[in-house]
């Protein structure tokens, strides 16, 4: 069986977490978050309440400092287990520095904890269908032809941004896209090239042909 015949699977895998994506983090997630979460609380991790509670504070370096500083080796370990448990709720935890940006545009801009909480945090079926994309985009780089490859990218480009219209899965499903725009123009890019090479080879041949037609002639 050739590779490419193999994806459909994945590509299957990836849109059917994209679609259930919702379902999961409220049932698996939730269940999981409460499991593991369990023993783990601290007031200084959940010092602030609310929708975006994590960007406020404890769920970044300086909670992680902040703890070790007041417990020790276990306020680490604490930590650590807290934002596992975090990571398979609903809003996960925010990405590296995500805290700090949010904090400034709050008092700056009065930015959208919502809007935060989708962009800037991560949880475990983001990281699911990212790493499952990523899969997707390296073994593209086995297919045959420029054009199968562009196919394939902008079949999951197109796949991507409709599963987020119409299943309202987490924007954090198209972190991938500017990586895919990067390729798509590489590889149209690479097509152009090699058309223009092989309509430079074509006028040498025939320049060629030409060439020794009329020395033909002459002759």
């Amino acid at each position: 069986m050739k590779p490419e015949r193999r994806d459909p699977p994945i590509y299957a895998a990836l849109f059917t977490e994209g679609a259930l994506q919702d379902w999961l983090d409220r049932t698996a997630g939730d269940y999981l978050h409460n499991l593991i979460g369990k023993g783990a609380e601290s007031q200084i991790i959940d010092s602030a309440v609310g929708l975006g509670h994590r960007l406020k504070a404890g769920h970044d370096i300086s909670g992680l400092v902040e703890m070790i500083q007041k417990h020790g080796a276990e306020g680490a370990e604490t930590w650590f287990r807290h934002m596992f448990a975090d990571l398979m709720s609903p809003d996960g935890i925010p990405l590296p520095g995500a805290s700090h940006i949010y904090r400034f545009l709050e008092e700056t801009a009065g930015v959208s904890e919502k809007f935060f909480v989708d962009w800037a945090c991560a949880s475990a079926t983001d990281i699911m269908s990212t790493s499952v994309t990523l899969l997707l985009l390296a073994r593209m780089h086995k297919l045959a032809t420029e054009e199968k490859r562009l196919s394939r990218l902008g079949t999951l480009t197109i796949g991507q941004t409709l599963l987020l219209a119409f299943a309202e899965t987490n924007p954090f499903f198209l972190a991938t896209i500017p990586l895919q725009t990067l390729l798509m123009r590489h590889e149209w890019k690479k097509r152009h090239l090699k058309r223009l090479q092989s309509r430079l080879d074509l006028s040498e041949r025939m320049a060629r042909e030409a060439a020794l037609l009329l020395e033909r002639a002459k002759a």
